[in-house]
């Protein structure tokens, strides 16, 4: 079973998505969410905001 979206990362640089509105760290991909906003296409599962990346 697959968690979270397929551009997480956790190796010794951390790249995680975060979401701005909820924390959440939970999230989808799609191609018909990508845009210049949201060059990803990450949407949060929770809320469906735009995912930021965060350096951890």
């Amino acid at each position: 079973m697959k968690c979270g979206g397929s551009l997480r990362r956790t190796n010794d640089n951390s790249t995680v998505f975060q979401c701005p509105c909820c924390s959440g760290t939970q999230y989808r991909t799609s191609h018909f969410d990508v845009s210049a906003s949201n060059p990803h296409g990450a949407k949060c599962i929770f809320c469906k905001t735009v995912m930021l990346l965060s350096r951890q």
